[in-house]
Order: C-alpha cells, then structure tokens, then sequence
C-alpha cells in the first residue's frame, strides 16, 4: 500500500478537491470533512453519509476543543468506526481528510 499525503495552505480548497478526485473513482473509502454552511461535517466517503463534526460551546455533548473549534467526540467515535468499516472493504484507496492538529 502506498501512502501519499495531498497538502496545501489552509482554507484552499483540499477537502473539496479530494471529494471531486474521489467523485470519479471506483473502490473508494475514507473519511472527509467537508464544511457545510461554515460547519464542518464528516463524510463517508463510500456510503455518501454526511454527520456533523462540528459543535458550539454550549451543546451539552461531550466536546473536543482544538484552536477554536469545538467537535463532537461522538461523531470522531463515529468516524474513527467508519475508517475502520472502510478497512473491511479493501478499498482500492482509502482517504483520511485533515491530517494535522485536529487529529
């Protein structure tokens, strides 16, 4: 298996590049995390299943802060789970959006 890591300024556009890339492939799986309406949300990328990622301060649900962002820890439970569903499919080529801080 090869690894290639894709990476550019923040905020450029990479999400969005790699659900276009990923749009046109067969055997396909993975995790983006596109923004939506200036949220940002979780993609399975093989079940086209969006969940949301991003929290505000005064939701009641357990949280992760990093920078100033506030996550939902149930929905990275929820997304480590779908990497790991993806495993099982033996995907061709298996995507993990936002390598850096937030992981």
């Amino acid at each position: 298996m090869s690894i290639i890591i894709f990476s550019r300024s923040i905020r450029s556009g990479k999400t969005t590049e790699l659900q276009q890339w990923c749009a046109g492939k067969n055997n396909v799986a993975g995790i983006l995390m596109p923004d939506i309406d200036g949220v940002r949300h979780f993609l399975n990328i093989a079940g086209g299943e969006y969940f949301r990622a991003e929290t505000i301060k005064e939701d009641r649900e357990e949280q992760l802060l990093v920078g100033k962002f506030y996550f939902s820890k149930s929905a990275f439970e929820k997304a480590g789970e779908t990497l790991l569903n993806a495993l099982k499919l033996m995907p061709d080529i298996l995507v993990i959006d936002e390598i850096g801080k937030l992981e």
